[in-house]
């Protein structure tokens, strides 16, 4: 096998381990209240090329603790970086396809996932990481309509928890 030689997608994703705490806010439709929910979470790196993040917060309603996975990396056959999600309140297993763009910093990961009001329905939507400075980034989601309109239904901001001493 091939030693690994990390690229700059890989140095991108490595901006991510660490520890960080989250606010969110989802709005699951337009007549309901947004949900907020925080929490923390923290990611490693698996080598220098994978990056493992892994958050906790409580369900807004009914107070449950929710537990989410995602493994994010950059394939270089593809080009692309690709990925998945879990989480402990869905069976959905959600798949990543995606790019990072330098200038603005940002990560766009494109997912296929069940529709809000029809779950058997699969529609398109995009998680978007933007690094606003090292300690700090936006998780944007957002919903592709029929009409093609993409539509916003979530926002969380993670800063990175300062450095302790052991």
């Amino acid at each position: 096998m091939e030693k690994v030689i990390p690229r700059a997608e890989h140095k991108w994703l490595q901006n991510i381990a660490g520890n960080w705490t989250y606010e969110l806010e989802c709005s699951m439709g337009p007549d309901l209240t947004p949900e907020k929910s925080s929490g923390p979470m923290s990611a490693r790196m698996l080598g220098d090329v994978w990056v493992v993040m892994e958050s906790e917060s409580k369900a807004p309603q009914s107070g449950e603790t929710v537990h989410s996975v995602w493994t994010l990396g950059f394939d270089p056959q593809k080009e692309r970086v690709v990925g998945s999600f879990v989480c402990s309140v869905m069976t959905y297993f959600w798949t990543y396809n995606g790019k990072i763009d330098f200038d603005s910093n940002t990560m766009t990961l494109d997912a296929p996932g069940p529709g809000f009001g029809d779950p058997s329905r699969i529609v398109d939507y995009q998680d978007i990481i933007q690094f606003i400075d090292q300690d700090y980034f936006v998780l944007r989601s957002q919903m592709k309509l029929e009409s093609g309109e993409w539509v916003p239904f979530m926002r969380g901001d993670y800063r990175r928890t300062p450095k302790t001493i052991d």
